[in-house]
């Protein structure tokens, strides 16, 4: 099974994406690893901006996957 969260820093840029095409619905899990790393780039000065994305070309989500 495809990790639905990927997460990335380039060039102070953190990137946040949903990985679960075509839909890209959002697992609870997905969440959860959001509330967990989210605090971590807050603090970190060296990010500067945060872009939240989603892989695919149809959707950027369909919503959560209850």
């Amino acid at each position: 099974m495809t990790d639905p969260y990927l997460f990335s820093v380039t060039n102070h840029v953190a990137t946040f994406s949903v990985n679960d095409a075509p839909f890209n619905l959002m697992p609870v899990s997905y969440i959860d690893r959001l509330e967990e790393q989210l605090p971590e780039v807050l603090a970190d000065n060296a990010i500067r901006a945060m872009v939240f994305t989603a892989e695919g070309l149809a959707n950027f989500s369909a919503g959560m996957n209850l």
